[in-house]
């Protein structure tokens, strides 16, 4: 990033982090594979009812992240392009 905090527009509309990028596959999933880590538990989700739980590894979260952008490409979506998604809160989004 090229500057941290950038309050030039008033504090409800601070920008953090200016200029900078991430890769959130490479920090949070790509990072993990072939370690001991890739077959434990990446998430634990609870459902409103308490007995409502499931559990994904990080092997099983890049299946899901794989499948889901081998469909935005078959939809068109290309690098650079930007998608919204609106999605409930579950497990798999």
């Amino acid at each position: 990033y090229d500057q941290m905090l950038d309050l030039s527009r008033g504090q409800p509309w601070a920008r953090w982090c200016v200029g900078g990028t991430t890769n959130i596959v490479l920090n949070c999933i790509d990072k993990h594979r072939s370690t001991p880590v890739w077959d434990q538990t990446f998430l634990v989700w609870e459902g409103e009812d308490k007995r409502e739980q499931r559990a994904l590894t990080y092997r099983e979260l890049d299946r899901g992240v794989g499948r889901l952008a081998q469909g935005l490409r078959d939809l068109g979506v290309g690098k650079g392009d930007v998608v919204a998604l609106y999605l409930p809160n579950l497990p798999e989004t």
